[in-house]
C-alpha cells in the first residue's frame, strides 16, 4: 500500500504491521495523525468516499516535508 510506504519513509519506528484496521477506520486514523490543521481535517471529514479520502491523504503525505 502506497500510504504505508510513505508512512514508513517518514517514521521508521512506526509499526504498521500491527494495524488491523479496516479501510474506513484506517482513513480516519490517518487523518487524525497527519500534520495538518483543523480546517484540512474538516475537509477530509467531508469526503464521503473512503477511497477518495485515502487518496487525498496520500497526496498530503507525499507533499509534506519531513
Amino acid at each position: 500500500m502506497n500510504i504505508q510506504k510513505e508512512l514508513a519513509a517518514c517514521n521508521s519506528t512506526l509499526n504498521l504491521s500491527s494495524q488491523s484496521k479496516g479501510p474506513v477506520e484506517y482513513s480516519f486514523w490517518l487523518m487524525a495523525n497527519l500534520p495538518i490543521d483543523d480546517k484540512m481535517k474538516l475537509s477530509l471529514l467531508a469526503i464521503n468516499s473512503t477511497i477518495q479520502r485515502l487518496r487525498c491523504e496520500l497526496g498530503i503525505l507525499k507533499s509534506v516535508s519531513w
